[in-house]
């Protein structure tokens, strides 16, 4: 597919993955700064340039870690991160040949492997995963990881050694500001509850490996501080509150590849999904919207919570289950169209 066609679907997509309908404006300025930040970083639409770098540097056998799983309360997991976590592998996986690998906070390896499981992956032990790649198409394994400083390290060294992944993705999860503490919303310091995750971004850079980091802008989700300037944190000082006295606010400070802001963190996911099923032309990559409520579903009937009401329900950060569904069916709709030469249609009549 042409850049400049990929380009036209990837300006639908990121319309409809920022549209901020619960209302949010300064308390997450996707639309008023993120956004913008990121198409004059990248210089075209954002999802776009997500699945091309995707297809350019990850191939068939080719392992991916994804990244979720924010410990929301430092006690439970949500229903944005997960679910999205799961579509993205599962495009890479059904698009690419990929081997997804998902990297959870340790208290949340369940709830991430009823999610996988509901997304159509067979779950695998990390002990027989390489036996499982190479006889089951829909193989992965999913990594508990520790929340210990000092374990961290040796942790993520091990993971990168033994699977030597050619991107690592991230999608709601919480990354350190510059003094390496990690907050919630409202500037408290929740360090001692985090997986440290991020420490796989500081090495996959080290190794010249592709990042990205989904978010919703509240902030604290590794990859945000890639398009949060000081002109930002100025115009919007909740970036730079801090509850905790230390003096980096409570913002991620983790540098990604390609940073991309949502309304909702698993719209990011879907995005860069939909506009990878377009650049390769296969339907199937896109998953549709009995899927969507499969996952939602599952997640939430595992533990995992909506971020806005903070209960088990059937919604993302305070938008139903329905809504979800809905998106997926119209990010299904574009890519079906672009599939099918939409555009050339036109032209011809």
């Amino acid at each position: 597919m042409e850049k400049e066609l990929l380009d036209k679907i990837g300006e639908r997509v990121d319309r409809i993955i920022t549209l901020d309908m619960r209302g949010r404006g300064g308390e997450s300025p996707i639309m008023e700064k993120l956004y913008p930040a990121a198409r004059k970083l990248y210089g075209r639409p954002v999802t776009a340039f997500a699945a091309e770098q995707l297809k350019e540097r990850v191939g068939k056998g080719d392992t991916v870690f994804i990244l979720t799983g924010l410990a929301a309360y430092g006690m439970t997991a949500e229903t944005d991160g997960p679910v999205g976590a799961v579509a993205i592998g599962r495009a890479l996986q059904i698009g690419l040949g990929a081997r997804p690998v998902f990297i959870t906070n340790e208290i949340f390896t369940e709830i991430m492997i009823k999610t996988a499981t509901g997304g159509g992956f067979l779950v695998f032990d990390p002990k027989d995963i390489r036996r499982a790649w190479s006889k089951v198409p829909s193989a992965t394994m999913v990594k508990g990881f520790t929340t210990d400083d000092k374990e961290a390290e040796k942790v993520a060294t091990a993971l990168m050694k033994e699977y030597s992944p050619k991107a690592i993705i991230s999608v709601e999860a919480r990354g350190p500001n510059e003094e390496g503490i990690y907050h919630v919303v409202d500037g408290t310091d929740v360090t001692q509850y985090e997986s440290k995750m991020a420490i796989l971004f500081r090495m996959a850079k080290e190794q010249n490996i592709l990042t990205m980091g989904m978010f919703d802008g509240c902030g604290h989700e590794i990859g945000s501080g890639t398009l949060i300037s000081s002109e930002v944190k100025n115009e919007y000082p909740r970036y730079a509150t801090c509850a905790c006295g230390c003096k980096s606010g409570m913002n991620d400070a983790t540098q990604v590849d390609v940073a991309i802001p949502a309304a909702i963190s698993n719209w990011g996911a879907y995005g860069v999904v939909a506009c990878l099923s377009a650049l390769l032309e296969k339907k199937e990559v896109m998953h549709d919207k009995a899927l969507e409520s499969r996952m939602v579903r599952v997640c939430a009937d595992a533990g995992a919570m909506d971020g806005v009401t903070g209960r088990t329900d059937v919604s993302v950060d305070g938008l139903p289950e329905s809504i979800q569904m809905a998106v997926i069916e119209i990010l299904g709709e574009i890519v079906q169209n672009s599939i099918k030469g939409y555009d050339v249609v036109l032209k011809t009549n």
